[in-house]
């Protein structure tokens, strides 16, 4: 495909893999909570797209086998026609070749539309990005007043739920560090402690259920 970014490109500047990972899994959560808006949806699409393409990428530099490269590219290309079909659906591309046309038919041609869009949604104003990130940070905060005021009435959480809401937090947290919200490298920090104390407590949980040898 003509006339798109080159994967170094769109991806310079990209977040960290890991961090990334972990913010699109808590999409993925909401999602099934039916808990995203539609610009929300979108950015999760996009972004999931992006990672698994980014993935693959990878795995080629790195020079992995030629069946985990197969695995990764389906992959990659499956989550990128997901975009496809939800633009399509709703009008909501944002580059300057329409999602209707047929430049964007092939294999190759929807991963470079998934590098045109997020190179697109990455250069896109402050303030828009700013108010993802609000309504995360602020969804968060509501279901952490939620869980805090079910342990203080004495109610047991399940540990994955628990897991769940740490794992959002350092991902979240991660996300807009230093930008606005008084969210620090401190703050991070201690949200990535509390993740792996909880870690610990499921981890000695775990060996105290094992039979005695």
């Amino acid at each position: 495909m003509t006339n798109t970014p080159t994967p170094a490109h769109a991806y310079a500047g990209a977040p960290d893999p890991v961090g990334e990972a972990a913010l699109v899994l808590d999409y993925a959560g909401r999602l099934l909570r039916d808990d995203l808006s539609q610009p929300e949806h979108r950015e999760y699409l996009l972004r999931h797209a992006a990672l698994t393409d980014r993935t693959h990428l990878l795995a080629i530099d790195t020079g992995q086998a030629d069946t985990m490269l197969g695995k990764l590219r389906s992959t990659a290309v499956a989550a990128a026609r997901e975009l496809v079909r939800f633009d399509l659906r709703h009008g909501t591309d944002r580059g300057r070749h329409a999602i209707g046309s047929p430049l964007w038919g092939t294999d190759d041609d929807v991963t470079a539309y998934v590098r045109a869009e997020y190179l697109i949604w990455r250069n896109s104003g402050p303030a828009e990005r700013a108010g993802a990130d609000i309504r995360r940070y602020t969804t968060l905060g509501d279901d952490l007043i939620v869980m805090q005021n079910r342990l203080n009435r004495g109610e047991e959480v399940p540990l994955d739920e628990r897991f769940d809401l740490a794992r959002r937090k350092v991902a979240i947290f991660v996300e807009i560090e230093g930008t606005w919200g008084g969210v620090t490298a401190e703050s991070v920090s201690n949200a990535k402690a509390e993740l792996a104390a909880l870690e610990r407590t499921a981890a000695d949980s775990t060996q105290s259920k094992e039979p005695p040898q």
